[in-house]
């Protein structure tokens, strides 16, 4: 049985997409993850984009290994992960769809939670598939604090 990751997952404001058995590598894609997490969705699209025409390059953190700097005033290692970021771009294009069914503002949307699992299959025991779990969220003014949570936050200071 599936479960998800997310534990504080609240359907009036946000929005959850699980992408099964993707072909694509745990380490970039948990490099993508750590980079566009807590971006708005619009910007994270335009900046995965930017990569697939290897103009802007994902910074490595965890998995630089012999991973050469690239361009850019105080850039390290980095490098431009085009096959993951186009399925992550299918998954957050699918995301904003859902958004736009359940009447969520598209622009005020904030990737809150991006996992990645390795995923194993009879036909591929090397782990070259994964799940994805992204999780956007709708944020309604410029701090990054919705209504609903702000009222929670004076409650429990009282």
């Amino acid at each position: 049985m599936w479960k998800y990751a997310l534990q504080d997952y609240n359907p009036e404001n946000m929005v959850r997409v699980v992408g099964n058995f993707l072909p694509i590598s745990l380490k970039k894609s948990r490099e993508i993850g750590r980079s566009i997490k807590g971006m708005k969705v619009k910007k994270a699209i335009d900046y995965l984009n930017q990569v697939i025409e290897l103009k802007k390059p994902i910074p490595y953190k965890r998995y630089n290994m012999d991973t050469p700097h690239r361009k850019g005033k105080g850039f390290g290692p980095g490098r431009y992960p085009v096959k993951d970021s186009k399925e992550i771009i299918k998954l957050l294009n699918s995301a904003i769809k859902i958004a736009e069914n359940k009447g969520l503002v598209v622009d005020s949307l904030i990737i809150n939670h991006f996992v990645v699992h390795r995923a194993v299959s009879k036909e591929s025991r090397r782990g070259r598939f994964v799940h994805l779990e992204i999780a956007l969220k709708e944020v309604i003014n410029e701090k990054g604090v919705n209504k609903n949570e702000k009222s929670k936050r004076n409650k429990k200071s009282k």
